[in-house]
C-alpha cells in the first residue's frame, strides 16, 4: 500500500489536481504492480492519503459530489488551516437541504459570503440544532 501511495501522492503533485477515475486510469496503465487494483481499492488508498493529511478534496462545484478531485496538501497547511481554503458547503450540516432557490441557498449562506470574501468562515460545530435563519 505504501508504494501504491507513493505513486498516487506523485501523480498528484505532477497534476497538480486529479479525479479518482484519473489516478485509476493512471495505476491501470503502468501496470507497475502485481496485484490488480478495483476502482474501490484505489478510493481506498486515496482517503487513506486523506486521513493522513497529504492530499485533501477539491470541489470544483460543491453541489456535485462527481466533480471531487484531489490536491496534495502543501506543507504550510493542516486540517484545521486548510478550513477556510475549502469550500465550506463541503462540511455543511445542511448541504441536503440547500439549492440554489430554496430558504437554504449559496445566495443566503452566510459562510459561504465569508469563504467568497476569503474572510475565514466560522466552524459549522457552533451552529445550534435549532432552526437556521438567513
Amino acid at each position: 500500500v505504501t508504494e501504491i501511495q507513493k505513486v498516487i501522492m506523485q501523480f498528484i503533485k505532477q497534476k497538480k489536481i486529479a479525479s479518482a477515475i484519473e489516478v485509476d486510469a493512471m495505476l491501470k496503465s503502468i501496470k507497475a504492480f502485481k496485484v490488480h487494483l478495483e476502482f474501490e481499492d484505489v478510493q481506498l488508498v486515496i482517503n487513506s492519503l486523506i486521513f493522513d493529511n497529504k492530499i485533501e478534496r477539491y470541489y470544483q462545484n460543491p453541489f456535485d459530489d462527481a466533480s471531487i478531485k484531489y490536491k496534495a496538501v502543501t506543507e504550510e497547511l493542516s486540517i484545521g488551516a486548510s478550513f477556510p481554503k475549502t469550500v465550506p458547503c463541503a462540511t455543511c450540516p445542511v448541504r441536503s437541504r440547500c439549492s440554489s432557490n430554496g430558504l437554504i441557498s449559496p445566495d443566503t449562506c452566510i459562510y459561504f459570503d465569508r469563504w467568497l470574501e476569503n474572510k475565514e468562515a466560522a466552524p459549522f460545530h457552533h451552529i445550534s440544532s435549532g432552526p437556521l435563519s438567513f
